[in-house]
Formats: structure tokens, C-alpha cells, sequence
């Protein structure tokens, strides 16, 4: 059963992010977005980061410019292959999308000399994990990834012949081999794998099964933290989810860690508040919501408190519909009471914990 304490913190805490967006609703540039500017003879800065998918804009503050592709002219460079535009005063910006992660180059064909080259890191969310094939052993024997991620055995200088075989063992019912059977040694000390889906995928040396010489790797599914409800986009479904959890008793899941949205290792009303700014304001913490609010001076505190009242009135609906006895069991709850901690919120905000009406 909910205590009327917890849900009246919830129901608050939501109002207060509605608070800070009728108080400041900062704007919030893209992560996947990054910005050139081209002055006379120069570009600053010289080098950016994005995801890919993601996009770069050359943005025009003095002189004429052509941006292009590649190193320099050099015919070797490949100029212009990828992209070739105009930034000046009659073209002021210039945007392109990068796809594949990778280093790319661009140089400004007008000012090459005095501009030199700029890089584009473009960067991928797939990660490459070592694993050292040294004295009968390999470090680390259990590697847990995500999906698209790839391992990389490296065999250690003037150890023995060994393998990388997938399996639990040689016996023919654990299919050796299935996935991968590679010779680790000194003229072979490199082999990459790509796990591709979700898998726990044993391995084993084939020469040295005996001693023990065995690995797993663990691969798991890819999440986007946020996306608690699996539906693949940040929605208000995913905070719902992580209430019905909380609240209504509703089973996590198979991925807790898409509930967990501030990353700080466990799943609790902070993280669907989280959730509800980041959908409600777009890119401002949770943090600064509940710093703005509290500043906020009486006068304004109604706007807090009937914020809190439409979303204590939409959840108070979806527990309900959801929980049944046990919403109207939650909402009973709110009645009990907390008269110390309503007090301090009236005397406060000045505003009646109950009704949300302005006290005289």
C-alpha cells in the first residue's frame, strides 16, 4: 500500500516540473547536433564530436568560404567527395548529416592555407572488448556486452598455440565450433567477433580443454535508458511504467537498468520525474526543476500546487484504473494524516495542502 507521505511527494514533485516550465523553458541543444563558425581566415573550433546520424553546421561570421571534404585539394585527399558548399553572406550556413562513424576531414578551399584542416569525430555505440589469451588463461574469463559490440582476443607474445572455439566443450552436443574456431598464437594473434543479438556464448581452447582454459561472453539487448516501456521512443508511457512499478506492484521487467533514467543505480520516484521534464521541458534536469521551484515565492506557488493538482489527478486516474483496489487504496492514503507535513508545506507556499487554494 502506498503511504499518503509517498504519493504526496509524488504528486508535488510533479507539480513542481510544471512550475519550472511556466517559470523558464530553456532551450536545449541537441547532443546530436555540432556548430562550425567561419570567420575570415579561420573556423573555430577545429574539431567536433557528434553520433552518428548525427549532423554539423558551418555557420557564416565574416569573409567568403567554400567548406569541402578532405584533408586539403590534394587530388590524394579526395576533396569535395562528401560535401562541397558556399558560407558567405549570400549562404550563411551550411549543414551536413553524417551516418557512419568515422573520422572525417574538411578544409576551406577559399583560405587553405592559413585555415588548415578540421576533423569530424563521428562516434559509434558500439564498443570493442579485449581479452588477453595468456598463460592458459583468458583475461577476463566472463565479458558482458551489448549487442553490435565486438570482442577482441589478442594473443599474448610467446605463449603456446591456443584457440578461441566456441562451446562448452569439444563434445559434439555443444557444438564446437558452432560460432567460432580460431587458431590465438604468435603468427595469428588478432581475431575479432561482432555479436550481432542477444547471447551467453561459452568459449574454449581446444589444445588446453583440460586445463580449464574457458571463457563466456555475455551479450545482452541494447536499451535506450528512458525507454522503460520497450517501445523503442522516450514517451510518457515509460514513466507510467516506472509508477505502476513503484506503486501498483507491476513486475520491472527484463531490462531495469531503461528504468533506472539518471543512472544512479536504482529505479525510484526521481527517475520518472526525470522522465516527465525531460518530456515537458525537453533537456532540462529534474535538479533544476526543483531548484527553480523552490524559489518560487508565494505568490506563485498556486501555479506549483495546481500543477501538482492536474498530475496528482491524472495518476490518481491511472492507479486507479490500473491498480484497482490498490488505487483507490493510494488515493484513500492521501487523506490520512500528515498534518506535520502539510503544515510546513501551508505555512511555505502558503497555499492549502488539501484543496489548493490560496490561504487568507
Amino acid at each position: 500500500m502506498i503511504t499518503g507521505i509517498r504519493f504526496f511527494n509524488l504528486w508535488l514533485l510533479a507539480g513542481w516540473v510544471l512550475a519550472a516550465l511556466a517559470r523558464a523553458a530553456l532551450p536545449a541543444q541537441a547532443p546530436s547536433e555540432a556548430v562550425v563558425e567561419m570567420f575570415n581566415r579561420a573556423f573555430i573550433p577545429t574539431t567536433v564530436s557528434i553520433p552518428a546520424g548525427g549532423t554539423v553546421t558551418w555557420v557564416w561570421k565574416a569573409g567568403s568560404h567554400i567548406v569541402a571534404s578532405g584533408a586539403s585539394s590534394r587530388p590524394e585527399d579526395h576533396p569535395g567527395e562528401l560535401f562541397e558548399a558556399p558560407v558567405d553572406a549570400a549562404h550563411p550556413s551550411f549543414s551536413h548529416q553524417f551516418s557512419t562513424p568515422g573520422d572525417y576531414s574538411f578544409f576551406d578551399r577559399l583560405n587553405e592555407q592559413s585555415g588548415g584542416a578540421g576533423t569530424i569525430i563521428v562516434l559509434s555505440d558500439a564498443l570493442t572488448f579485449r581479452v588477453g589469451v595468456v598463460d592458459n588463461v583468458y583475461i577476463p574469463e566472463q565479458l558482458f556486452i551489448f549487442e553490435g559490440d565486438t570482442v577482441h582476443w589478442e594473443h599474448e607474445p610467446g605463449e603456446m598455440v591456443h584457440t578461441v572455439t566456441s562451446g562448452r566443450s569439444s563434445a559434439p552436443e555443444d557444438d564446437p565450433g558452432l560460432l567460432f574456431d580460431v587458431e590465438s598464437s604468435d603468427q595469428k594473434p588478432h581475431f575479432y567477433f561482432t555479436f550481432d543479438q542477444p547471447m551467453v556464448c561459452p568459449y574454449f581452447c581446444r589444445p588446453h580443454e583440460s586445463l580449464g582454459m574457458a571463457g563466456t561472453v555475455a551479450s545482452q539487448r541494447k536499451f535506450k535508458r528512458g525507454d522503460y516501456s520497450g517501445d523503442g521512443a522516450l514517451d510518457i508511457s515509460d514513466p507510467i511504467k516506472t509508477l505502476e512499478v513503484l506503486f501498483v506492484g507491476r513486475e520491472k521487467g527484463d531490462c531495469p537498468d531503461a528504468g533506472d533514467v539518471n543512472d544512479d543505480g536504482e529505479m525510484d520516484v526521481t527517475d520518472a520525474i526525470v522522465s516527465l521534464t525531460y518530456l515537458i521541458i525537453g533537456g532540462v534536469t529534474a535538479g533544476f526543476a526543483l531548484a527553480l521551484a523552490d524559489q518560487l515565492g508565494a505568490a506563485e506557488s498556486t501555479v506549483a500546487f495546481e500543477g501538482a493538482a492536474v498530475i496528482g489527478t491524472l495518476l490518481s486516474s491511472a492507479i486507479g484504473g490500473i491498480g484497482g483496489a490498490a488505487g483507490a487504496d493510494a488515493m484513500a492514503d492521501v487523506d490520512n494524516p500528515q498534518d506535520d507535513y502539510k503544515d510546513e508545506y501551508e505555512r511555505k507556499w502558503g497555499v492549502d495542502a488539501d484543496s489548493g487554494q490560496v490561504l487568507n
